[in-house]
């Protein structure tokens, strides 16, 4: 499932609002640090007109620390090498969330990638 969760966070990025802002399509990012250290983030897009970042972590876990997830991805787009000064956004994807915001980070849920349809 918790592949499939990955894979839904980063189709719903273009087609919502995260921060007041639309984004391009997302994509998954492997690569190296300026140290040569490996570096891997969940979500990565680019803001439409290409000066901003939105950065994202996906967990499907009952007791996710998105504060200690947070922390982590803030500490890897300090290391990431095509950030080339442009403000990042950062969204955390979890089963569960008790806000929509951590500490400076947009939470989204299943209910809010995937809102339930209206009855019939």
């Amino acid at each position: 499932m918790a592949e499939i969760w990955e894979l839904l966070a980063r189709r719903s990025v273009p087609r919502m609002k995260i921060d007041g802002l639309h984004w391009n399509p997302a994509s998954r990012w492997w690569g190296r640090d300026a140290d040569g250290d490996p570096l891997e983030i969940d979500v990565v897009a680019e803001s439409y007109d290409r000066r901003r970042l939105l950065l994202g972590e996906v967990k499907w876990s009952d007791r996710a620390d998105l504060a200690g997830t947070l922390a982590g991805l803030v500490h890897k787009a300090r290391r990431i090498p095509f950030r080339h000064g442009r403000p990042v956004h950062y969204a955390l994807w979890s089963k569960r969330g008790a806000a929509d915001r951590v500490d400076g980070a947009t939470v989204l849920t299943p209910e809010t990638v995937m809102p339930p349809s209206p009855a019939v």
